[in-house]
């Protein structure tokens, strides 16, 4: 359960991440990020549109468009069950209540895959006023759980602001 399986992702220097990502991940502090080549990857492999690392912690945003009217619980709940068959282990999932941010809607979990020692994501779902659907997690071992924790709150509370701000 990451944004490259098999971690052969780890090494590879990617194309540049698009501006409007440059410059979230520089607002929650995380500038200092490298984007991770997806095109690289088998074909299967990549589980984002743009990942980046930054350290031990590897990052990646997913973002569709969606009807407004689409049911934003149902759209996260498909979207965790894609993310609960990659997993190999033993599947857990904490999710925040939903929050409303003007025309704005986001939730936020913390998934587990494989015990106490296993993978961890920290996920943000956030679906715009104009129907953008965006998953945007980090994910590493157990061990970052906090760091992991806190890169994905930063850009949810970013997100959030800047949809109250609309």
């Amino acid at each position: 359960m990451s944004f490259c399986s098999n971690g052969c992702c780890a090494a590879q220097a990617g194309r540049a991440l698009p501006p409007a990502i440059v410059e979230l991940l520089q607002s929650a502090g995380l500038g200092d990020a490298v984007p991770i080549d997806l095109d690289a990857l088998p074909d299967g492999a990549a589980f984002a549109d743009f990942a980046w690392r930054r350290g031990d912690i590897s990052g990646g945003v997913r973002q569709r468009e969606s009807r407004t009217e689409d049911d934003f619980g149902v759209v996260v709940r498909k979207q965790l069950r894609a993310l609960q068959k990659q997993c190999r282990g033993t599947w857990r999932q904490v999710l925040q209540k939903t929050g409303q941010f003007g025309a704005a809607r986001q939730q936020r979990g913390l998934l587990t895959c494989g015990g106490a020692d296993g993978t961890v994501m920290a996920i943000l779902f956030h679906r715009a006023g104009d129907g953008r659907f965006s998953i945007i997690a980090h994910a590493g071992d157990a061990g970052q759980r906090p760091v992991i924790a806190a890169a994905t709150a930063t850009i949810a509370k970013i997100l959030a602001a800047g949809a109250e701000a609309r």
